[in-house]
């Protein structure tokens, strides 16, 4: 299990120092890619869409 640290009076500086130590012990591959995954839901333009009819809504992911 995780350990949770109260790091609230700690300065700036000390957080990313230890960010730093933190990252420095994680074995992350060369090829690794940062991403964000979003969803959206939204109404998709069709009139006579479900979506307008309280049905499911259309989902955009990227």
């Amino acid at each position: 299990m995780a350990r949770i640290f109260d790091h609230g009076h700690k300065s700036t500086l000390a957080l990313r120092r230890r960010k730093g130590f933190l990252l420095q012990q994680i074995d992350v591959p060369a090829d690794l890619l940062r991403a964000s995954v979003v969803e959206r839901v939204g109404r998709c333009g069709k009139a006579t869409c479900r979506c307008h009819h309280g049905g499911a809504k259309e989902k955009k992911s990227a």
